[in-house]
């Protein structure tokens, strides 16, 4: 205090606070003193009584205008952990998405999911240019060290624009506390941004989903592989961690639904297996019991509706997404992007899209998933544009394969073909390449392989693009009823995507066909019916 008042009275102006905001950080400092160090020295009584008056009021009238802006968006990140232990890192996540939930309820406030800060939780990163890149106005931030029984935690919510500190907490406590933790800082925090809870809100923001601080850390572990589930090994290690917490608390809802979202994750895109839907069903039942407002109730039974065993009911999975999005507005864009795109509601798909990049624009999976979802559309001039945008490359073999131009596809295809062999081969590029350089032996060689493949391929999530390759390679060699039959396939199959058929050029050569005409007919009366249900989103 001594220095301040000191700094606050010099007589050079240029060794005196240049700026009340300066001063602010130096007297938030000397809050967390000690009384003895907040003393004013007597020898300060009388020149301080003349400066206060005017610095305060500056100070106040600072305050005031900063304050009386309504923040409107938020980052709240994985406290970084200050021991040797690596669980904490987990520990760390773990209160970051207890403390997104707890924020996130009032509408008007934008918080940041928890799936776009989940990269951070290594710890090493400067959260005010993480608030910059999410396009946050304020970020909060902080550290965690365990120290044998009890645990220390240090919050920071940070101005984005000027680096200021908004508020600044340090907690000491036993490592059994960790929840009061929680729920002492999601208070500071709704308070100095002025958030204005609803009754009901107020219920959902005081309550702890678990009191067991071991099914607590298998739960913040499991939520770090799950974001890595597109590798099996690292969706194998989330279930297995979330049953380890179910285990510790039976009762823990969240847990719950995020092992029957895993599940449902594994049918769609893994596994065809029977039991593994049923497993899904009863977890995400369970949770519902327990808690019946959890949003990825909803995100994983519309996973299991979009699959084989849900009969690739897009309807059914778009309501269940709806309702997950009237619980949690950040829950489920990028999935609502991609129910909307196959279904072939385009105009909505594009605005889940852009909302889910608005939430995650750092997202390596959402950025690939809007980019590609015009290139399957065959809307490749978008698609290429989409892509220069937000991840800086430019077109992709399939935007010169659209356009007919197969010497700059080649070099590109060869390219992508030893990087995403699986894709590449599945989407039918290569035959459909050599069909555009006359080598029709080549050609016919390929689409046998591709069509031996498909027929005993499990009834996943790439199927129906595989049998939507072999339709447009058909309809390019002009034989309708091989067309007709795998566009039969792609459609009873999860892709009902007329916009998308009605204008792919390689189906030119059989649209006249009378069988082709027909289904496509059939096709856009259900568009339009779809149209008529979902189209006002």
């Amino acid at each position: 205090m001594d220095r301040i008042i000191g700094k606050t009275l010099a007589k050079s102006a240029d060794q005196r606070y240049q700026n009340i905001a300066d001063l602010a950080v130096d007297l938030r400092a000397v809050q967390g003193a000690a009384p003895s160090e907040r003393r004013i020295p007597r020898r300060w009584m009388l020149p301080l009584a003349a400066a206060v008056p005017v610095t305060v009021a500056g100070f106040y009238a600072w305050r005031i205008a900063t304050s009386a802006r309504a923040i409107s968006s938020i980052a709240i990140l994985p406290l970084r952990t200050l021991s040797a232990e690596s669980n904490d890192n987990f520990l760390g996540l773990g209160i970051a998405d207890a403390l997104i939930t707890k924020i996130g309820q009032p509408v008007l406030l934008q918080v940041r999911p928890i799936s776009a800060v989940r990269k951070y939780a290594k710890g090493d990163y400067d959260p005010l240019e993480v608030a910059r890149q999410l396009n946050t106005e304020v970020v909060l931030e902080g550290n965690l060290q365990q120290l044998g029984e009890r645990i220390r935690v240090s919050m920071h919510l940070l101005r984005t624009s000027s680096g200021e500190s908004i508020l600044t907490q340090i907690f000491d406590v036993k490592a059994g506390d960790v929840f009061a933790i929680q729920d002492e800082i999601a208070k500071q925090v709704a308070g100095h941004l002025r958030l204005k809870l609803e009754p009901e809100q107020r219920v959902e923001f005081e309550k702890r989903s678990t009191a067991n601080t071991e099914a607590f850390q298998y739960y913040s572990k499991a939520l770090f592989h799950l974001d890595r589930r597109s590798r099996q090994e690292e969706l194998h290690l989330a279930i297995d961690l979330f049953k380890r917490a179910i285990e510790a608390d039976p009762n823990y809802a969240p847990a719950r639904a995020q092992l029957g979202y895993a599940y449902a994750y594994s049918a769609m895109f893994w596994f065809s297996d029977p039991g593994v839907v049923e497993l899904a069903k009863a977890e995400l039942d369970q949770a519902e019991k327990i808690d019946p407002r959890l949003a990825q109730i909803h995100v994983g039974r519309s996973m299991l509706h979009y699959t084989h065993y849900g009969d690739w009911n897009l309807r059914d999975a778009i309501r269940e997404m709806r309702m997950a999005l009237r619980l949690d507005p950040n829950a489920g864009h990028d999935e609502m992007a991609y129910y909307y795109w196959h279904i072939g509601l385009e105009a909505l798909a594009e605005k889940h899209g852009q909302a889910a990049l608005s939430a995650e624009p750092n997202s390596d999976s959402v950025q690939r998933s809007y980019v590609e979802s015009y290139y399957m559309s065959q809307r490749v001039d978008e698609a290429a544009e989409a892509d220069r945008r937000t991840r800086r490359r430019g077109p992709k073999a399939l935007y010169y394969l659209v356009k007919e131009q197969p010497e700059q596809a080649a070099p590109l295809l060869e390219k992508e073909y030893a990087t995403e062999q699986r894709k590449t081969v599945g989407w039918g590029l290569r035959p459909r390449l050599y069909l555009l350089q006359g080598k029709k032996a080549e050609a016919l060689r390929d689409i046998a392989a591709l069509e031996a493949m498909t027929e005993q391929s499990p009834r996943l999530q790439f199927y129906h693009h595989a049998t939507y390759a072999l339709a447009q390679l058909y309809g390019r060699m002009g034989q309708p009823a091989k067309a007709l039959h795998w566009l039969e396939e792609t459609v009873s199959t999860g892709w009902p995507q007329y916009p998308m058929m009605e204008r792919d050029k390689m189906l030119d050569p059989v649209r006249k066909d009378p069988g082709v005409a027909k289904f496509l007919a059939s096709l856009k009366r259900t568009w339009e019916e779809n149209m008529r249900e979902f189209g006002g989103d």
